[in-house]
């Protein structure tokens, strides 16, 4: 291991389940994260419930093209939270994983997500817009509950939802 994954290591708790990585937990006083593709020589499949939850501070994040899925309340009250580019690895994103994101602005959906479960986005009071790609097949209730400055909702002419 270089020393940038060692560094990168230090920051995170994670399980490894089945040689797949889950990170579990973030330091709450990080302000900008790049998460890795492999820890251990394991690849980085799913960011877990709870991860990043309420890291006030967080302002970016990286998320590798590894994970495939975003769980419950991964980023749930990451309030300093301003952008975020979803991998287009990622199928699925859980309930709540970005709910309460008050200053998120800008979300890249992966091209490969099928499911935005229950409020997804709730309460993301500064995003204005989204591009729901093709491959969205569900979007639960209350995915955008709240969002008040929303004013665009752009889906693909071969969403089949």
């Amino acid at each position: 291991m270089n020393k940038q994954e060692n560094s990168l290591i230090q920051n995170f708790d994670f399980d490894i389940i089945n040689k797949k990585v889950i990170i579990t937990r973030c330091d709450t006083s990080a302000t900008e994260v790049v998460i890795p593709s492999e820890i251990m020589g394991y690849p980085v499949t799913k960011i877990g419930i709870g991860a990043f939850f309420i890291c006030k501070k967080l302002k970016s994040v990286i998320i590798p093209s590894s994970v495939k899925i975003i769980e419950q309340d991964a980023f749930n009250k990451c309030i300093s939270l301003i952008s975020i580019i979803i991998p287009n690895t990622v199928e699925i994103i859980r309930k709540r994983a970005f709910a309460y994101c008050e200053n998120l602005e800008s979300i890249q959906l992966s091209q490969s997500i099928i499911i935005l479960e229950e409020a997804t986005f709730r309460e993301c009071k500064k995003l204005k817009s989204i591009s729901i790609p093709n491959s969205v097949n569900q979007i639960e209730e209350e995915t955008f509950e709240s969002c008040e400055n929303l004013v665009s909702v752009e889906l693909s002419q071969y969403t089949n939802i």
